[in-house]
């Protein structure tokens, strides 16, 4: 696609390091974990973020997420998951100057979830007092490298799991920002010009867990 493109593009207004990783001869498969922890080798900030390229963060998503900062704590926001439809007409809405404008669709509130669960309706979403995931949210770098990143795995989505898992075998504590000024958007990755689903297994997401049967199993040592 044309990410380098953008890059190049916002370079000239932020100060962007960006590292595409390339994918080794005779792999067919590298998740999102392989990218972020070349994230978290590279960055040197004091607050390290992990999210996904499609999300769009609320207008004090970081500035609230810096505030709440603490050691062995993890601090994130809750998303809105657009729908297909929602993702197909967002520019009909006035995102960009208030990512809140989505809620002005018409059936915001009343449309089934993007993901087929009663969880994820947006009026849940807003009464969730914690949110797991990893859509949007981070760590001192104390404690990634304390942490030693996200668990590699073959499975789509073992990643995110394993994430949650790991952070409740090690005490990490999770904060969730509840507030609408720090609510991010997330829209799949599917195209939602055409009805293609990601292939996710949760039997197979469940048999690629990393066995933590003590503490220090829940440590991953790579990353430094």
């Amino acid at each position: 696609d044309n990410t380098s493109a953008i890059v190049r593009k916002y370079q000239e207004r932020l100060d962007i390091k960006y590292i595409r990783l390339a994918k080794p001869s005779g792999v067919s498969w590298r998740d999102a974990a392989s990218v972020i922890n070349i994230g978290l080798r590279t960055a040197f900030g004091e607050f390290i973020v992990c999210t996904h390229p499609e999300v769009i963060p609320g207008r004090k998503s970081l500035e609230k997420m810096y505030a709440a900062r603490k050691n062995f704590t993890y601090i994130c926001c809750k998303p809105y998951y657009l729908s297909r439809e929602h993702q197909a007409a967002i520019d009909d809405v006035d995102w960009a100057a208030d990512p809140l404008n989505i809620r002005k669709f018409p059936d915001f509130y009343t449309a089934p979830p993007a993901i087929n669960n009663q969880s994820y309706k947006h009026e849940s979403m807003e009464k969730h007092a914690v949110f797991d995931e990893w859509v949007f949210g981070g760590m001192l770098r104390e404690t990634w490298r304390w942490f030693g990143g996200f668990h590699e795995t073959p499975a789509w989505g073992s990643c995110d799991v394993a994430f949650t898992l790991r952070r409740t075998v090690l005490g990490i504590d999770n904060t969730t920002l509840t507030d609408h000024d720090t609510m991010v958007i997330h829209q799949n990755h599917d195209n939602p010009d055409v009805d293609t689903i990601s292939p996710r297994s949760s039997k197979e997401c469940l048999n690629n867990l990393p066995r933590l049967e003590r503490q220090h199993d829940a440590l991953n040592g790579h990353l430094w």
